[in-house]
Formats: C-alpha cells, sequence, structure tokens
C-alpha cells in the first residue's frame, strides 16, 4: 500500500516539493521539470520547440456553449486576440493583426512581420468552414521559409451578405466546439503527427462568440 505521506516526505527531501497556489493547483514539479527542459528547446526543429512551448502553457478547457455574437472581434480562448469572422473582417485587421497572431502563436520569428496582404479571396464553403485564400508579403526574403498563400478557415455564416456571400444553410450555425480540437491539435501536436499535415501558423475560437479561425499553408 502506498503511504502518500512518504512521499511528501521523499519530494521535500529532493527540493521537488510541490506547493498548490491559490487555485489549488500543484504546479511545483511541472515548473522544475519544465524549465529544466527549457534550455533543449534550442536544439528541437521550430515546430517541435513550439509545440513543447504550447504544452507547457495551462490547459484550455473545450467551451461547452457560447453567445451569440456573429459581427463582433471578441478575443479568442488560446491568445486573447480579437478574431476575424469574415473575409472582409479579415482584411479590416490587416497586416498587423496577422503579424500579432503569428507571433503570438510562436510560428513567426520576432524579427519578421507581416507587411502586406496582397490578395485574400474567398474559395467557398466547405464541412463546416469558410475557406478563404490569403496572399501575404512578409517584412524579409523568407519566401523559401514561411509561405506567401495560407489557406484560412473562417464561419460559415455571413448574415448581411457583406463578403458577396449568404450562407443560408442549415449548417452555417456552429458550436464552439466544432473546431476547438482540431485547432488544438495543430497548435499542441503538429510536430508529433503521424501524417503529413499543413504547416500551422495561428488558430483560435471564442467562446463568447461563434467566431473561429484556423490559418494554415496552402496545399
Amino acid at each position: 500500500m502506498i503511504d502518500f505521506d512518504d512521499l511528501d516526505s521523499a519530494e521535500a527531501e529532493s527540493g521537488l516539493a510541490v506547493e498548490e497556489d491559490a487555485g489549488g493547483r500543484r504546479d511545483g514539479c511541472d515548473q522544475q521539470l519544465c524549465a529544466a527542459a527549457e534550455p533543449r528547446l534550442e536544439h528541437l526543429p521550430p515546430a517541435a520547440a513550439r509545440c513543447c512551448q504550447e504544452r507547457s502553457r495551462p490547459v484550455v478547457a473545450a467551451p461547452v456553449s457560447c453567445g451569440r455574437s456573429r459581427r463582433r472581434s471578441l478575443p479568442g480562448l488560446f491568445y486573447g486576440l480579437p478574431l476575424p469572422w469574415s473575409p472582409g473582417s479579415l482584411k479590416a485587421l490587416g497586416a498587423d493583426w496577422l503579424t500579432q497572431a503569428f507571433h503570438a502563436a510562436g510560428t513567426l520569428p520576432k524579427a519578421c512581420e507581416v507587411v502586406a496582404i496582397k490578395d485574400i479571396r474567398c474559395l467557398g464553403f466547405r464541412s463546416r468552414a469558410r475557406q478563404v485564400l490569403l496572399e501575404v508579403e512578409y517584412s524579409r526574403d523568407v519566401t523559401e521559409t514561411f509561405h506567401r498563400h495560407l489557406l484560412v478557415k473562417l464561419p460559415r455564416f455571413d448574415p448581411s451578405g457583406a463578403d458577396g456571400v449568404r450562407d443560408q444553410s442549415r449548417n452555417a450555425d456552429t458550436s464552439p466546439t466544432d473546431h476547438f480540437v482540431e485547432i488544438n491539435f495543430y497548435r499542441l501536436f503538429e510536430a508529433v503527427s503521424p501524417f503529413c499535415m499543413p504547416r500551422f501558423y495561428f488558430g483560435d475560437v471564442s467562446d463568447q462568440s461563434e467566431n473561429f479561425i484556423l490559418i494554415t499553408e496552402w496545399v
């Protein structure tokens, strides 16, 4: 039979005592292990290092409900940035927003920026998302490292038809969990996926609205 008092004593003697914070989380060992592993991240490929850093962040629970504020740029769960809901709102947020998003996700070095959106084109609807082809320009010649043509997944809905497309299908409504799993898989496990997948650039979902966005390389 395991004596947990003995385990706590052993942890204290080894210097890995676990302390509970105000929220009751036991973070002592995790923080020390992450700190010990951190120097090794520089030896990993960029995607692997990014995934390791993402997995060291606090766990984000899947939303079970959401508000109905569709045409508002409300913040996402993972990175806290306001999320576009259509090609038009993405274009309005512009290159500065893309730079912030890619930097927040760790997919673009701080020394590099998105300086222009060269083209944005709606490709139509597939599954439970609107697919958009995005062409961007970077501040440095990094076309061999980062993709200029990107695929963007956005919500199906556009109640006003302002983007020239009015989707009135019964599948236009989505729950916040519909895309949470896909985005989280890219965010956490892109580097260790057993199958080939497009390169991840940014993804987030809001629990205050039905907004989500996923940006990957165009393949």
